[in-house]
């Protein structure tokens, strides 16, 4: 049995305060047994309320009569859970900081792997949205703003057009006006004058010698692994190092690549 509307885990209710039609319910039903392969298997929906919260658990068979066997459902909690995301993106709730993009945090805590998945895979421009927009829900004054900010990969700056604006490890610049929902008058009220800030270039080129500490740590790491690895082994064959390429471009031209 899973929650129709929010399916991970231990979460089994709509956020608080929000009104759900029965439609969503349904559509949502819809939406978890197209991903974890239960399309056109019997199910029931059960309506129900709690404290004045409305409530639906849905219930697939997942034997397949044609096979007589159990479906299988591989990865069913990361799947769930990118139905749980996309919901509160859809009707813009206020999504909890555990279930936002796992990318959307200090890049400089990454592990190797989460890098190299950062660099394959783009983010939702609405998870950015509302990343900002939890960042500024959560902050009274310029300095929690900022650690709120680097605490989801991005960092305070000075615009050259705007008066503030955000940057990632990428060197992207965002307004923060438009991805946070919040007006220039409020943004100045509560972060105070803007020329007390670095410029976007400036913070560019601090973010890019971070990033550039950063991938000097994972080219060590490789080396390390790939002298245990040889040293382990009797075969002979190309070996794998690490470098570092640097160009003009940014912060996002700082990468760890493999090269034979």
């Amino acid at each position: 049995m899973w929650n129709a509307l929010h399916v991970a885990g231990r979460r089994g209710n709509p956020p608080e305060g929000a009104y759900v039609e029965t439609e969503v319910f349904e559509k949502t039903a819809d939406m978890i047994e197209k991903k974890l392969g239960l399309e056109n298997q019997p199910r029931a929906i059960v309506f129900h309320e709690k404290d004045g919260r409305r409530h639906a658990h849905v219930v697939w068979s997942r034997i397949d009569t044609e096979k007589m066997r159990a479906i299988n459902l591989p990865h069913y909690k990361t799947k769930l859970r990118d139905v749980s995301r996309e919901l509160y993106l859809e009707h813009d709730w206020d999504m909890p900081r555990g279930l936002q993009d796992r990318r959307l945090r200090d890049p400089l805590n990454f592990s190797r792997e989460e890098w190299q998945q950062a660099k394959r895979a783009g983010i939702d421009p609405r998870e950015i949205k509302a990343a900002f927009q939890d960042a500024w829900k959560h902050s009274d004054n310029r300095t929690s703003f900022k650690h709120a900010l680097k605490e989801r990969g991005f960092w305070l700056a000075k615009g050259d057009r705007r008066d503030f604006v955000a940057i990632d490890y990428r060197g992207e610049v965002y307004s923060l006006s438009r991805y946070a929902g919040v007006k220039t008058k409020e943004l100045a009220a509560r972060l105070g004058d803007h020329e007390k800030l670095l410029s976007v270039v400036q913070v560019k080129e601090a973010i890019a010698q971070s990033m550039t500490r950063k991938v000097e740590e994972f080219i060590k790491e490789t080396e390390a692994s790939t002298k245990q690895r040889l040293a382990g082994s009797s075969l002979k064959g190309p070996t794998t190092r690490a470098s570092l390429t640097t160009t003009s471009a940014g912060p996002a031209s700082r990468t760890l690549r493999r090269a034979r």
